[in-house]
């Protein structure tokens, strides 16, 4: 593992895949290491993640915690800011809709992080192995959850409960995991919900999807053809009523 200075540590190199290792909660060098060199001792990488997180000291926050007398423990973990200025860069948001976004990324979005980093270790071990860019991992990420939160809230009952169960169903795969794995993570889109109002939900949604790379838009695409589906069925009375009872039947299966 060659430290070297990169253009930009968001985007590549061993700075971009500690971020998104550190960006759920807290860890160690030692935990990371173990994420990000999964063939190698920890204890051999251990020492060049905190000196690549000292180099980097605007994307990461080191804490120091006394275990006892005799030992400390070092914490790292990702900033939320450099994140937030890059994807709001052509967004043009009011100060309290930066503000809003900027509480969500430093508060709900670690834990829906937190299990997209585990569901996706599970099926690939080395991922965080990889260069990988960590913009564009938390921002598909970001895009996916913001999409079917404004679907979720803009679907009527008993849509919004098949909106539900269509994500339990949908986002293992775009994790890499089997069916039935789901319910998961219903639980940080309706946290979405709960920190960002609609019509900013809308807003962001239309502002970060064509940032999306085209490698994490397959869901997306998948999913915008059922919306339009929805609302084709949604103006006709016929449909509806067919809808709802399968919608219904669906649920009691």
């Amino acid at each position: 593992m060659k430290g070297r200075r990169v253009s930009d540590p968001l985007c590549e190199g061993l700075p971009s895949r500690i971020y998104i290792a550190a960006y759920p909660e807290p860890k160690t060098s030692y935990s990371i290491a173990k994420l990000i060199s999964p063939n190698s001792r920890p204890q051999n990488s251990a020492g060049r993640i905190i000196k690549t997180v000292l180099l980097y000291r605007n994307l990461f926050e080191l804490k120091r915690i006394e275990v006892s007398d005799f030992r400390v423990k070092t914490l790292i973990s990702s900033k939320a800011e450099p994140f937030f200025e890059k994807l709001v860069i052509g967004c043009r948001l009011e100060p309290e809709e930066r503000e809003v976004l900027k509480a969500y990324l430093k508060g709900d979005f670690r834990k829906a992080v937190g299990i997209y980093l585990q569901a996706t270790l599970k099926s690939c071990g080395t991922y965080l192995a990889a260069n990988l860019n960590a913009f564009e991992e938390l921002l598909s990420l970001l895009v996916v959850m913001l999409y079917l939160a404004k679907l979720y809230v803009s679907s009527p009952r008993p849509a919004r409960e098949f909106t539900l169960k269509l994500a339990a169903e949908v986002l293992p795969s775009y994790f890499g995991e089997g069916k039935g794995q789901g319910e998961q993570y219903v639980q940080p889109i309706e946290e979405i919900t709960k920190n960002i109002y609609p019509a900013l939900m809308e807003k962001l949604y239309r502002c970060l999807r064509p940032k999306m790379p085209r490698h994490h838009s397959a869901l997306l695409t998948v999913l915008e053809k059922f919306e339009e589906f929805m609302t084709k069925i949604e103006k006709n009375p016929k449909l509806r009523k067919y809808l709802k009872e399968s919608l219904l039947r669906s649920l009691e299966s």
